[in-house]
């Protein structure tokens, strides 16, 4: 995918359905929040089921890194989806997210969504 010039690489759409379809700022934290009635689960409850699934399958083997493989599995396509919000405009993402301009060019490095 290319947004304004930036080469954006895809992840699966699946990966944040909850967040899908919905507006405004108070929407979407409602999403998060768990309080807004939609058809897809919210997104706190799709990740306590996805982790939950995790520790099921993991047959005793000891976890580890957990705490990284969420923030990869959550992070990369919070960050795909505010940069195709914004058409490309780092400025205005890092700005939606609350975060420095260099952070979020290192997060988006990072997660190989640029080069």
């Amino acid at each position: 995918m290319s947004i304004r010039g930036l080469a954006v690489k895809e992840a699966p759409d699946h990966s944040i359905d909850g967040l899908t379809g919905h507006g405004g700022n108070s929407e979407g934290k409602a999403v998060l929040n768990g309080s807004r009635e939609n058809k897809s689960a919210p997104l706190c409850q799709a990740i306590d089921q996805a982790l939950e699934r995790y520790f099921q399958d993991l047959d005793g083997t000891a976890p580890n890194d957990l705490y990284a493989m969420v923030m990869q599995q959550v992070e990369q396509p919070l960050l795909r989806r505010v940069l195709s919000y914004t058409d490309g405009n780092q400025s205005r993402a890092a700005e939606i997210l609350g975060i420095n301009r260099t952070t979020l060019r290192k997060k988006l490095r990072t997660h190989g969504l640029i080069d």
